[in-house]
């Protein structure tokens, strides 16, 4: 059951220009209560450039750690909330140790649209990069479309990709 608690971390490094680079929001698509089943663990006030310096400073990092503790944040959530974040907080998966569970979230994030680079890769799957609406994604030719899509992707391997034309109904 479940998975390993995350190391914590941001998702992008500081941008020289100060702004936010990405505003990240977790759409938990289940309850994810009680805390063991591994909950997003967030330490609120962690995004400012003084906070990365000690952090990735191993002199320092503790210390940060031990001030910024008593604020720490649990996602516990329900089925349909959102934890919106700037993607430079720290922040980490905690253990799943919930007997039988898997924690299903969906996630997307809104880039700053004068930073080119915000420092974290894309992880869109590049077939569906140059634009799927969720128009798209309604009526008959949904399913053709995904598949079209996902057989020219270049991240799936051989036997995926097979596996896709061999599947009877659903996304894949």
């Amino acid at each position: 059951h479940g998975s390993p608690r995350q190391g914590l971390h941001p998702d992008t490094p500081q941008h020289a220009s100060g702004a936010t680079p990405l505003v990240t929001c977790f759409t938990a698509l289940q309850d994810v209560q009680p805390a063991t089943m591994g909950p997003t663990l967030f330490l609120p006030n962690t995004h400012a450039e003084a906070a990365h310096e000690r952090f990735f400073d191993e002199r320092e990092k503790d210390a940060l750690l031990k001030e910024a503790a008593p604020a720490r944040r649990l996602g516990l959530l329900n089925a349909g909330d959102v934890s919106v974040f700037d993607s430079r907080t720290l922040h980490a998966g905690t253990a799943n140790r919930a007997p039988g569970t898997r924690r299903a979230m969906f996630y997307l994030s809104f880039k700053h649209p004068e930073i080119a680079d915000p420092g974290n890769p894309a992880s869109i799957r590049p077939c569906f990069a140059g634009g799927v609406t969720l128009a798209d994604l309604r009526g008959n030719d949904a399913k053709r479309l995904v598949k079209t899509l996902a057989k020219a992707d270049p991240r799936a391997p051989a036997a995926a990709k097979k596996k896709l034309k061999k599947k009877k109904g659903g996304f894949g």
